[in-house]
């Protein structure tokens, strides 16, 4: 890699116009594992660092199920339901523990269908995607081509940012715990 900025500023532009398919797209022939995970790693492609990365594995949807965060498969099979909840699942794990991910799924449920829930994540994660890709451009463009220090400090920048909203959502779900405990109490 002889310039990382213009590698990194390709990758960007590719991040910026990022369209994730909509629920009614997604496949809806029911699928094995192992379709599954094919189609997982050829959709998050563009997320992983290296064509080796899994975006998700056998042993990472067993769990979920397990965990009670996706309905179990009918017959070894998933369907679109399922497959939506995974990509749900990939952005979201990065930042929460799976328990507040099933946390949020279940308020879904109550609130939205399948497919309202995961076109409303769609447009949130195109527009963060966008959003974030087109500021670290902005700031790309005032570094000075392959400046390691310049480039581990907007490292550090993006790494802080990330780790300030995930301190801000565990603390929001922590007082919506505390309220709907209080309010079961009171019942």
């Amino acid at each position: 890699m002889k310039n990382i900025n213009k590698s990194l500023e390709s990758w960007l532009k590719t991040m910026e116009d990022f369209k994730l398919t909509s629920y009614e797209y997604l496949p809806d022939i029911e699928l094995y594992m192992d379709q599954m995970l094919t189609y997982y790693n050829r959709y998050l492609q563009e997320f992983m660092l290296s064509s080796l990365d899994k975006p998700i594995t056998s042993s990472m949807i067993n769990n979920y199920v397990k965990a009670d965060v996706i309905p179990a498969p009918i017959s070894k099979r998933y369907s679109r339901e399922q497959i939506s909840l995974l990509i749900e699942i990939f952005f979201l794990k990065k930042t929460l523990q799976i328990s507040d991910i099933k946390q949020i799924f279940e308020a879904n449920e109550k609130n939205n269908s399948s497919s309202e829930s995961f076109n409303e994540f769609k447009e949130l994660l195109e527009k963060t995607l966008k959003e974030n890709s087109s500021s670290t451009l902005d700031v790309l463009s005032n570094l000075e081509e392959n400046n390691i220090d310049s480039l581990l400090k907007l490292v550090e920048t993006l790494s802080i940012k990330a780790s300030i909203n995930a301190i801000i959502a565990e603390r929001i779900l922590e007082y919506i715990r505390i309220y709907n405990e209080t309010n079961d109490e009171q019942k």
